[in-house]
């Protein structure tokens, strides 16, 4: 099964730390995890397993809410 996880950035906050720790959970129960970030290149700072795999929707020149409408 995959999972896609939706969260702004992995950078500091508890919606943040409670997305990392539910890829961890279903990534070491074998789900197929992505995570999604709007982040703008921040560094991530939780720790995330090798193989779940992070996916950045806006680059540094989209940001917030249009950047992602613009994405999508």
């Amino acid at each position: 099964m995959k999972i896609a996880i939706m969260v702004g950035s992995l950078t500091h906050g508890g919606a943040e730390r409670v997305a990392s720790l539910w890829a961890k959970g279903f990534n070491e129960k074998g789900y197929v995890v992505n995570l999604i970030l709007n982040n703008n290149g921040q560094p991530i700072t939780y720790d995330v397993p090798h193989n779940v795999k992070i996916l950045n929707l806006c680059s540094k020149k989209k940001s917030g809410l249009m950047g992602w409408i613009r994405y999508i």
